[in-house]
C-alpha cells in the first residue's frame, strides 16, 4: 500500500510519503520525515502483542475490521497511532527547529530505521533505533549525476545544491535560482528516463520539455511581461459588465495573437493539451497587458520529439478550444452581459 499524508503532532508536521501493511504477516512499515530528518518505521505483531496499543493497531491493520472506515482513513489513523508513540525518540533525533536550508541539505538527508516494541514489564510500547543515520536523499529521490544529462544540457550552468535555497524549488518547478556568478537561472526539476516496454525506447518527457523551451529562447524573441497589475486579464471574477462590453472590440486583435503565441509553440513541438486534462487553453489562463501583449503559463504541456498522430491531436485540440475561448464563451458573456444592460 502506497500513501501520503501530513501528520501534526505536538506542533511538528511529519510527512508520510510511503508505506505497506500486511494482515496476514501481521505488519506494516512507512517512511516519513520531520524537522530535516528521514526515518523508516516498522511494525510487527510478535513485537507490541498483548499491549494496549496492540489491540487498536491490529484492527488498523486487518483489512477486515472497522468496514466503516475507508482505507485511506484507516491507513491515516495507522500512521497516527505509531507516530505517537515514537515522539520522544524523534524529539531526540530530529529535535524541532531543525530543518532543511538547501536543497543540499534534502539530496543529503540524515535518516533512520526505527522499530516499535514494548518496553521492559509494563506493557507500554515505544520506538527504538535500529540503524542509522545513513546519508538518503528525502522523499525518495534519485539523483542523477550531472555527467550523465543529455548533451543540451552540457553547456548549462553548474550551480551547486548547497547554494539553492528550497524555497526556489520545492513544489514550484520551474523556479528562480541565483547561480555561482550572481545571476538569476531557472531550476526545473526532471525525473530519469523511463523504458517503454513496447517501443524499446527511452522517454524523458521533462528533458524533452526543457530542450524544447531552451530551443523557444534561443530562436524566438519574445516579449516578457511581467503579471502584475499591469495584466487586464480576459475575463476576471471582479470585471464588471460595463468592462467586458468595452473591451469587445479587442477580442479579434487578442484572438490573432493567442493564435499566434500558440502556433509559434506547436512549431517547436510544444501543446498545451496533456492526456490527462485535455487542453489547458482557458480564459482565466490566459492574460493581456494593457499594451495588447498576450501572456500564457505553460506550467502544463506536452512535448514531442516527432509530428506523430497524437502531436497532431493536441494541436487539434489546442485550436479547438482556441475557437471555443473566443467564438463561444467570451461572445455568450458578452451577450448576456449586454442583455443584463439593456432596459427592458
Amino acid at each position: 500500500m502506497t500513501s501520503q499524508g501530513l501528520h501534526l503532532i505536538r506542533g511538528v508536521s511529519h510527512a508520510v510519503f510511503r508505506g505497506r501493511h500486511d494482515d496476514r504477516a501481521e505488519e506494516c512499515s512507512f517512511r516519513f520525515w520531520r524537522c530535516g530528518k528521514g526515518f523508516e518505521i516498522s511494525v510487527h505483531g510478535r513485537d507490541v502483542d498483548h499491549t494496549e496499543f496492540h489491540q487498536l493497531w491490529h484492527q488498523l491493520v486487518d483489512d477486515n475490521s472497522l468496514q466503516n472506515l475507508s482505507r485511506f482513513d484507516k491507513w491515516f489513523r495507522l500512521c497516527e497511532l505509531i507516530l505517537n508513540e515514537c515522539q520522544d525518540l524523534l524529539e531526540e533525533l530530529a529535535p524541532a527547529g531543525s530543518e532543511w536550508k538547501t536543497l543540499g541539505d534534502v539530496l543529503h538527508c540524515p535518516t533512520y530505521t526505527l522499530k516499535l516494541s514494548k518496553t521492559g514489564t509494563d506493557m507500554r510500547v515505544a520506538a527504538h533505533l535500529v540503524a542509522g543515520p545513513v546519508d538518503k536523499p528525502a522523499y525518495d529521490m534519485l539523483p542523477v549525476h550531472v555527467s550523465d544529462m543529455d548533451t543540451f544540457a552540457r553547456n548549462l550552468p553548474v550551480c551547486g545544491s548547497e547554494s539553492v535555497l528550497p524555497g526556489s524549488w520545492l513544489g514550484h518547478s520551474p523556479g528562480p535560482v541565483r547561480g555561482p556568478d550572481g545571476r538569476l537561472y531557472t531550476l526545473v526539476l526532471c525525473e530519469h528516463r523511463a523504458l517503454d516496454a513496447q517501443r524499446g525506447e527511452a522517454d524523458m518527457p521533462s528533458w524533452d520539455r526543457i530542450r524544447a523551451y531552451v530551443h523557444l529562447a534561443n530562436s524566438v524573441l519574445t516579449d516578457y511581461i511581467d503579471s502584475g497589475s499591469s495584466v487586464q486579464g480576459l475575463v476576471e471574477a471582479a470585471v464588471s459588465a460595463e468592462q467586458l462590453l468595452s473591451l469587445e472590440h479587442k477580442l479579434a486583435l487578442w484572438r490573432d495573437r493567442v493564435a499566434l503565441t500558440v502556433t509559434t509553440l506547436h512549431e517547436h513541438g510544444i501543446t498545451l493539451t496533456t492526456s490527462e486534462y485535455g487542453s489547458t487553453i482557458h480564459e482565466l489562463n490566459i492574460e493581456i497587458n494593457q499594451h495588447d501583449q498576450v501572456y500564457m503559463p505553460l506550467s502544463f504541456g506536452t512535448v514531442s520529439i516527432g509530428v506523430g498522430q497524437g502531436e497532431l491531436e493536441h494541436r487539434t485540440s489546442d485550436m479547438n478550444e482556441l475557437s471555443a475561448v473566443f467564438d463561444e464563451r467570451l461572445p455568450n458573456l458578452i451577450n448576456e452581459a449586454r442583455r443584463r444592460l439593456t432596459p427592458a
